[in-house]
């Protein structure tokens, strides 16, 4: 048994001498990939950080942009709402106005203007 210790420990021995080396740089090559691994996920982990709390502060501005021109377009619509209402008011003093120069002109030809309307709303002075 001793003697396949010996063998053993030989073997051993003659692998550290052939191989050793090489053994020893692989060694330290995995573990500077394994620390530029560590290093690049923290990096990457960073770079996800920074990415989300950047999308969080477009999405604010954007929503604080969206908010604004809802308002601006609501403003304008009131405008539009009001200039609407106002040539609707326009129009109608237009037609009493029109009403009111008919009237005036019948009483000056010395003519009632409801003679002037038969029953159907047809006017009868043309004839």
């Amino acid at each position: 048994m001793a003697d396949q210790k010996k063998a053993g420990q030989n073997i051993d021995q003659i692998r550290e001498l052939i191989f050793g080396e090489y053994i020893q740089k692989y060694e330290r090559r995995f573990k500077d990939i394994a620390q530029d691994s560590k290093k690049l996920n923290q990096l990457v982990e960073e770079l996800r950080q920074q990415l989300a709390a950047e999308a969080e502060i477009q999405k604010a501005e954007q929503q604080k942009k969206i908010g604004d021109l809802k308002k601006s377009i609501q403003s304008e619509l009131q405008k539009a709402v009001k200039q609407i209402e106002s040539l609707q008011s326009d129009k109608v003093d237009s037609l009493q106005l029109a009403n009111l120069l008919i009237d005036l002109g019948m009483r000056l030809k010395g003519e009632n203007v409801l003679d002037s309307i038969n029953p159907d709303g047809e006017d009868r002075s043309d004839g």
